[in-house]
């Protein structure tokens, strides 16, 4: 399962019916924004290079 609201980010990976691969953080699930940083689980892609222009 993959999101663009907190990355875009893949927030799970495994079976249906097993267990995910990446880490699950119960407490903030379904939460966005905010004024601080959060992990939010599952794996962040990144783009490179990090620049403006692309």
């Amino acid at each position: 399962v993959v999101t663009t609201d907190v990355g875009p980010r893949i927030v799970r990976f495994g079976f249906v019916g097993d267990q995910n691969l990446f880490r699950e953080f119960k407490q903030q699930q379904g939460k966005t924004g905010g004024d601080k940083w959060l992990i939010y689980g599952g794996h962040r892609f990144w783009h490179a290079p990090e620049e403006k222009l692309r």
